[in-house]
């Protein structure tokens, strides 16, 4: 199983990098040869240097184009597909994995993805399907039943966004598709619009109606985050608090996580928690490189 994520050239997305590969270091118990990160072009190399010597395996792409920016993630492909895992993990970095979210990443799914966050209605999705001549519509009518909805898809499963758990076998087809769907839809993004930025997303969707393979919903005990205390009715068992899905809340001077006074005490309790293992693991160091950059 292999962890990929791709890192920006901004100070906030370097610190969630740190925080990403500590997290799966220290608290899922992952080992650096499982760690992949691809860097933009731009990133000091004092940086991929420090990740470098971490052990962790490590590529570089370009910007691939400006109107959005997140499908600069197409850049990890390459470098994915030169070995064969049994199972890729691709998640932005503003994830903090847990041991026991293995439990729910390595089920044998097809593939596992929580898809999206802000995406179009179903009716943009239709028009796609129909224009890039993709035939299948078999994720559509396996989640739209599973979750009793119609024409608003968009809240199909909008839990979580950003982690899709793909079994190896079907990697190289699937990735194949998303990088081609990913570039037609630049090519029609005024008709996407205003959902530009999440072209990545909607083209994975389009990849797999493409290749007719079932999407299975991750847990949503996936996504606590600071500002959402709502999430434990989904199960009240504290294991079930697989990830921390941080966003905004860490600080750009320390590069700590943050919690807000409203937060749920057990939320309060698991920040802490990670920002022990962060200390402990020379977070202020690299918080002095990249402070001189």
């Amino acid at each position: 199983m292999i962890f990929s994520s791709f890192v920006d050239n901004s100070k906030k997305y370097l610190i969630q990098s740190f925080i990403w590969v500590t997290a799966l270091k220290k608290r899922a118990c992952i080992e650096s040869s499982q760690i992949h990160l691809c860097f933009s072009n731009d990133v000091d190399k004092k940086v991929t240097e420090y990740f470098a010597n971490l052990g962790l395996l490590i590529s570089f792409g370009d910007t691939i184009d400006k109107r959005s920016k997140p499908l600069n993630k197409l850049n990890q492909l390459k470098f994915l597909k030169k070995k064969r895992y049994k199972k890729i993990i691709l998640s932005d970095t503003d994830i903090v994995f847990e041991k026991s979210a293995l439990n729910w990443l390595s089920k044998k799914y097809i593939i596992g993805a929580n898809l999206f966050v802000g995406r179009p209605p179903y009716r943009v999705f239709k028009e796609l399907i129909k224009t890039f001549n993709i035939s299948n519509d078999s994720c559509f009518r396996e989640l739209s039943d599973s979750r009793k909805i119609e024409e608003n898809f968009s809240l199909a499963n909008n839990i979580l966004g950003s982690i899709y758990s793909i079994d190896g076998e079907y990697f190289s087809d699937l990735s194949n598709d998303w990088e081609e769907i990913s570039y037609m839809c630049l090519e029609k993004i005024d008709f996407i619009k205003p959902y530009e930025r999440n072209i990545d997303q909607i083209a994975m969707t389009l990849a797999i109606e493409k290749q007719n393979i079932l999407s299975t919903i991750l847990s949503p005990t996936l996504n606590v985050t600071p500002r959402n205390k709502n999430l434990f009715i989904f199960d009240s068992d504290i294991e079930s608090i697989d990830a921390l899905h941080f966003h905004e809340d860490f600080s750009m001077e320390t590069g700590l996580l943050q919690s807000q006074d409203t937060s749920h005490s057990l939320i309060k309790e698991r920040i802490e928690s990670i920002n022990r293992d962060l200390s402990n693991n020379g977070i202020e160091d690299f918080i002095e490189i990249i402070s001189k950059i």
